[in-house]
């Protein structure tokens, strides 16, 4: 009898969990393939200008300032194919882990030149949290490949 109630529990929390993976990835894989397809190719110049005149951050001025404005052509293809990338691995269940923690770096980046804090961020901080908690449930475990990975390379933090 024990039993019966304590099984409900963790099959709804995984697949919660899962939900929040596949939602997650397919908003970052949409926004990665618009900036993909566009035409002429994606570039975050306008979008770093403008934060550096006024949104951004003071202590992320001089990294958009002095390292990613002389690098814009590369930013663009990082964020472009890292979006795209990180939404794939999401809704594959592929490499989860590595694609939260980049999906966080990249939204954290997204929120720091934005000049916003945690709780005026918009969508940047609540996709963070979300991608927090894949992080933590090991989502790609539960609908993914990397229950697969797991079973054939237990010990990885990987997956």
């Amino acid at each position: 009898m024990q039993v019966l109630f304590e099984r409900p529990p963790k099959v709804m929390s995984r697949g919660i969990i899962v939900m929040l993976r596949i939602y997650l990835g397919v908003v970052m894989l949409v926004s990665g393939v618009r900036k993909v397809t566009a035409s002429p190719p994606w570039t975050p110049q306008s979008q770093i200008e403008g934060a550096l005149q006024s949104r951004a951050h003071a202590f992320y001025k001089p990294f958009l300032q002095n390292t990613v404005l002389p690098h814009v052509s590369l930013f663009g293809t990082l964020i472009r194919w890292g979006e795209t990338l990180a939404g794939v691995a999401l809704i594959s269940g592929t490499l989860t882990r590595l694609a939260c923690v980049a999906t966080i770096l990249m939204l954290l980046n997204y929120m720091f030149m934005k000049g916003a804090l945690p709780w005026q961020s918009g969508n940047d901080m609540a996709y963070a949290m979300i991608a927090f908690a894949v992080l933590l449930g090991a989502g790609g475990r539960t609908l993914g490949l990397d229950a697969k990975l797991a079973r054939r390379w237990p010990k990885s933090l990987l997956w």
